[in-house]
């Protein structure tokens, strides 16, 4: 099977680039909320970080994050608390 972790990293590329192309914006300039990072943690590495997560777990974003109220369809309200999912993500990480 050596083809098995060539295709992992194909589908690890994939999945990096589609959160936020599909929210059609860049990444923050600070991280708002954080409990687990450092607050001067850079921001490319809790995305990265993140992601991991999605790709190991087979799920996206809105697993953990809510939509944003008055938002476009789709768009997340990542700072908010308001998931058991992302509550849970947090006591595992520490």
């Amino acid at each position: 099977m050596p083809l098995t972790r060539p295709l992992f990293l194909a589908a690890l590329a994939v999945a990096c680039a589609a959160p936020l192309a599909a929210q059609g914006r860049g990444l923050p300039d600070s991280l708002v909320n954080t409990k687990v990072f450092p607050h001067n943690t850079p921001v490319r590495e809790v995305v990265n970080t993140m992601r991991g997560f999605t790709a190991a777990l087979g799920v996206r974003c809105h697993y953990c994050h809510v939509e944003k109220a008055g938002g476009a369809p789709g768009e997340l309200d990542f700072p908010k608390d308001d998931k058991r999912a992302k509550i849970t993500a947090r006591l595992m990480m520490l």
